[in-house]
C-alpha cells in the first residue's frame, strides 16, 4: 500500500522537465514553432515548494530549468497577496477540450477567464470559432498572395467577433500563432509596417496591453500589461526589433525597446538572461 502512495504521490506533483530551459527556447527559434517544456521533457522530479502552485491557462507565472534548479518568474506585475499559477500543461499546445481531459489528472477542472469564456459562450458561437480557425489555417497553407492575405485579415475580425470580453481578459489562445505567421510574411514581403501592425495585433492576442507597437507615431514601444509568455514571445519581440531597425533611424530607440522586452521575455522562459546574445546575437 505505502509504495502505491508513493507511485500517487509522484504521479501527481512530479515536473517533467529539460536539461535546461535555453536549449528548449534554442530548439524554438530554429523551428519556428512553440516548444514547450512538456514538449522537451528528458527527466522529471520534485520540487516540494512548487508542487504547491496551482495551474491557470492565464497563468502569471512561468517556470524554467536550470540543470536541476527550478526558477519561477512572474509574467507581469502582481498586487500583494496576489496566487501564483502557473501552466501545468500548456494550453498554447493543444485543444481546450483536450486540456480539460488531461487536467483531470490532478482532478480538478481549471476556472480561469479562459476556460471559464469557453464554458458559457454559446456553443454555435464556439463551432463558428472552430470553423473560423479551420479556414484561418488552410489559407496560410495556401499561396500567400495579396488576396488571401485580405481574406484572412477578415477573417480575424469575424473570429474577434465570438468573444464578449478584450484579449487583455480572455487571450485567443487559437489564433495568435496565424496573427504572427502573418506578422511573419510581410516582414519577408518587405511590408515592416504591416509587420509591426501584426506583431500589435499577435501580442495583444496574448493578452498584453501594448502602447507605440506601430510606426506611425513616435510614441515610445511601451507594454503596459504583460501577458501570456512562452518561447515564441521572445521570436515576437524579435520580430519588432528587426522591423524597427528596417524602418531607419527614426525607429532605433523602439529597437531597443523591444530587444529588451525580448531579453525579459527571455529570462522569465529561460531563467536567466547570460546566454541572451549567445541564443539570439
Amino acid at each position: 500500500m505505502c509504495r502505491f502512495l508513493v507511485a500517487a504521490i509522484v504521479s501527481a506533483n512530479d515536473f517533467g522537465c529539460p536539461t535546461t530551459s535555453n536549449l528548449v527556447n534554442y530548439r524554438a527559434s530554429l523551428e519556428d514553432d512553440d516548444q514547450s517544456t512538456e514538449d522537451s521533457n528528458e527527466t522529471s522530479g520534485i520540487w516540494t515548494k512548487t508542487s504547491y502552485i496551482n495551474h491557470s491557462c492565464f497563468c502569471n507565472a512561468y517556470r524554467a530549468f536550470i540543470g536541476d534548479m527550478m526558477v519561477v518568474r512572474a509574467t507581469k506585475d502582481h498586487k500583494a497577496a496576489t496566487e501564483i499559477r502557473f501552466w501545468y500543461l500548456s494550453p498554447l499546445a493543444m485543444e481546450s477540450e483536450e486540456l480539460r481531459t488531461k487536467l483531470q489528472h490532478w482532478g480538478f477542472v481549471c476556472d480561469c477567464a479562459i476556460c471559464r469564456d469557453t464554458e458559457t459562450t454559446d456553443a454555435a458561437m464556439l463551432a463558428n470559432r472552430k470553423l473560423i480557425d479551420r479556414v484561418l489555417e488552410a489559407l496560410f497553407n495556401s499561396n500567400m498572395n495579396n488576396s488571401i492575405l485580405h481574406i484572412i485579415q477578415s477573417g480575424f475580425t469575424l473570429l474577434d467577433a465570438t468573444y464578449v470580453r478584450p484579449a487583455s481578459e480572455v487571450p485567443r489562445l487559437t489564433s495568435w500563432e496565424f496573427r504572427f505567421a502573418l506578422a511573419h510574411t510581410y516582414a519577408q514581403k518587405g511590408d515592416m509596417v504591416k509587420c509591426l501592425e501584426w506583431v500589435e495585433k499577435t501580442l495583444i492576442s496574448l493578452g498584453f496591453i501594448v502602447v507605440g507597437a506601430n510606426s506611425r507615431n513616435d510614441s515610445s514601444f511601451i507594454i503596459q500589461s504583460w501577458g501570456i509568455v512562452s518561447n515564441d514571445v521572445v521570436l515576437v519581440f524579435l520580430q519588432a526589433k528587426a522591423a524597427f531597425e528596417a524602418l531607419g533611424p527614426p525607429m532605433s530607440g523602439k529597437a531597443r525597446q523591444a530587444e529588451e522586452y525580448a531579453r525579459i521575455a527571455y529570462k522569465i522562459v529561460v531563467g536567466e538572461d547570460a546566454s541572451f546574445s549567445e541564443t539570439h546575437g
